[in-house]
């Protein structure tokens, strides 16, 4: 195999995919690898007509991203030449049981299984995980997998498999476990395969469809008794922001909401025959969560990491989602109606101080002591 991602990649295939024994079935496979910013991310098999779609795994965000993700597009389908695209290959044993796991859930053989497009997870990040499209004997995409195999990343997919097998039947915009898998090596589950692009809007009637029915109204809560409020009080208790919020917040009750941690286009799919909304990646994802911290959450990092806004444009966009009849709306579902700045205060201080996001924390902070000038907080400095 060459080896473009890491010096230690070829043993990470070996963990996922095993190794050939000799006089044993192997399965061989072949891709184009793509780098951003050095690092081999995508792994696109060398079918062209599956490398198609399996581009689409790569939620590009930016007018840039999005051109250079159509562009290869077109030179894959028209069979254009790739000189300067590397390839990696590996051939894997075909009595490899996540390899038998990947071939069953696409009703083959495991010696027939075809190359699987990898969506890999920054090797320098905590708890890197795989995302492996599996396409069927007719080459049209059908399963997506999840596979880890730090111990770290196994306990990423662990946390998101258990929350989505507890999420409410049919609740809207959630995938279905398929199947788990577990051994030494590696921990993975099946989810089937969700066409379509990330969405590319910040309409608050969208969002306030789906998010209106993420809040439990059969169910109140103290907000000084949701989990993520607890986490924030551990961590900053002694901040002057917070001791306002916990007085103007903690004894609150209100609905609580399915709340999904990292509620963001990148993680969404958008169904491009209905129009319907998939959101993925629920491994921060919490039963009992605080109410507008998604929807925050979704226009805050989409100004600041895809629209490239920051100071007073990033304190407007915000103003202006709270004044929106959707918001206004989902605030009255929610039992929070007079505590949005609040709710936003205690998301930003959460953000930044609990989330620490790798891009854009800088704009963040900024944003918090706007919204604190502007009279969104009685603390002092």
């Amino acid at each position: 195999m060459t080896d473009p991602m890491h010096p230690n990649y070829g043993t990470q295939w070996e963990q996922l995919f095993g190794v050939p024994i000799d006089g044993r079935p192997v399965v061989r496979f072949s891709w184009f690898v793509l780098r951003k910013h050095g690092h081999a991310f995508l792994f696109l098999p060398s079918d062209r007509r599956f490398a198609c779609q399996a581009l689409m795994l790569y939620p590009a965000q930016t007018p840039f991203a999005r051109a250079a993700r159509a562009l290869l597009r077109q030179v894959v389908r028209l069979h254009l030449p790739m000189p300067t695209i590397e390839r990696a290959s590996w051939i894997a044993s075909a009595e490899n049981e996540f390899v038998k796991f990947m071939a069953e859930l696409v009703g083959l053989a495991p010696s027939a299984l075809p190359t699987p497009a990898v969506l890999a997870g920054n090797p320098a990040g905590p708890g890197p995980r795989y995302m492996l499209l599996l396409s069927d004997s007719d080459g049209l995409p059908k399963i997506v997998v999840k596979a880890g195999i730090s111990p770290a990343a196994k306990e990423l997919i662990r946390a998101e498999s258990n929350i989505l097998s507890r999420l409410p039947a049919g609740l809207a915009g959630t995938p279905r476990i398929l199947a788990n898998f577990k051994s030494a090596q590696v921990e993975a589950f099946a989810l089937q395969y969700f066409a379509g692009d990330s969405p590319r809007t910040n309409d608050p009637h969208i969002l306030g469809a789906l998010l209106e029915r993420w809040i439990n109204t059969n169910q109140t809560v103290r907000i000084a008794d949701v989990p993520a409020w607890q986490r924030l009080a551990r961590a900053c208790a002694e901040h002057d922001i917070f001791k306002w919020l916990a007085g103007v917040l903690a004894d609150r009750v209100v609905h609580p909401v399915v709340w999904h941690g990292d509620f963001v286009p990148w993680n969404i799919k958008v169904n491009p025959k209905d129009g319907r909304w998939t959101v993925l990646d629920w491994e921060r994802a919490e039963q009992v969560g605080m109410p507008t911290w998604d929807w925050f959450h979704y226009v805050i990092q989409t100004e600041i990491l895809v629209n490239k806004r920051s100071g007073i444009d990033l304190f407007r966009a915000v103003e202006s989602l709270l004044g929106t009849e959707p918001f206004r709306a989902y605030a009255a579902r929610a039992r929070i109606t007079g505590l949005e700045r609040s709710l936003l205060l205690a998301y930003l201080l959460y953000n930044n101080q609990i989330i620490h996001p790798a891009e854009g924390l800088d704009h963040a902070i900024e944003l918090l002591k706007l919204i604190k000038l502007a009279g969104g907080a009685g603390a002092k400095k």
